[in-house]
Order: structure tokens, then C-alpha cells, then sequence
């Protein structure tokens, strides 16, 4: 894996950790368009909505929100 590669695992246990108390909520979230195509594929449930544009790294700050947000209701 390189620097700015992309490694299910180690994403998937960054992910899960960012959201230690259970997918509800809202987070913001630095991520590359692999990490958040990640998200969509294996959280369907998880809204992500661009907070910022692209940095010059190609990641985008996204607000990550799950059913228990109350921007969701």
C-alpha cells in the first residue's frame, strides 16, 4: 500500500472507529474518492454530503450522517 493508496481493512477499522458508539449521527470525514465510494457500497444507509471542495491531495471533506442525525428526520 502506498501513501495515498487505498487498503480496505485499515479504512474499514478507521471507519468503524469513527463512529465507536454506533452508526447514528454525523461526522466530518476527510475522504478520497475510493474511501468514499467505500462507504456507499457497504453503509447504503449513511448520507455523505461535500462540506468542502477537493483539496490539492484529491480527498474532500464530507459530513457523514446515519439515520440517528437529526438532519436525517
Amino acid at each position: 500500500m502506498t501513501k495515498t493508496g487505498f487498503h480496505e481493512t485499515y479504512f474499514s477499522d478507521f471507519f468503524a472507529s469513527a463512529f465507536e458508539n454506533g452508526f447514528f449521527g454525523s461526522r466530518e470525514l476527510r475522504l478520497s474518492p475510493p474511501e468514499a465510494e467505500y462507504i456507499r457500497l457497504h453503509h447504503p444507509g449513511a448520507r455523505l454530503l461535500t462540506a468542502s471542495p477537493d483539496c490539492a491531495d484529491g480527498k474532500t471533506w464530507f459530513e457523514v450522517q446515519f439515520g440517528g442525525c437529526p438532519d436525517n428526520e
